[in-house]
């Protein structure tokens, strides 16, 4: 199965990524600020292994609503079998948030993991409080 972009690279993910066109100083320096200037601390990685990703969403969906369901998404998943591609960022060794995509093959970019039609779309992140 041929991989999309970026994931051999990992490490430099935010450069191949073209739905989030996010320049890498800008991440930096607010995440310093945020972080109080620990963003050695800090780590991007992607997780490619759909049963790692379900794990993922499991821990970070608030399950609110049907489209924060992973059975609902995974519906999708099943019907267009792109790849998962979660951006996870991690605080000193612990995931605080995740992005979850696939790469849609068809229109060769990445978008929502479950398509664009499911409604509340978001990146999912902790409570600072944990």
């Amino acid at each position: 199965m041929e991989k999309p972009p970026g994931v051999a690279s990992a490490s430099s993910f935010l450069t191949n990524i073209p739905l989030l066109d996010l320049p890498q100083k800008e991440i930096v320096n607010f995440a310093k600020k945020i972080f109080n200037g620990s963003s050695r601390d800090l780590l991007f990685r992607v997780e490619t292994d759909l049963s790692e990703c379900q794990l993922l969403w499991e821990e970070f969906s608030p399950n609110e609503s049907l489209f924060d369901l992973w059975d609902f998404r995974l519906a999708f998943w099943r019907g267009y079998q792109y790849h998962p591609y979660f951006i996870t960022l991690s605080f000193q060794e612990k995931v605080i948030s995740i992005l979850p995509l696939w790469f849609d093959k068809e229109d060769n970019q990445y978008t929502w993991f479950g398509g664009s039609w499911p409604d509340e779309n978001t990146f999912f992140t902790k409570s600072a409080k944990t």
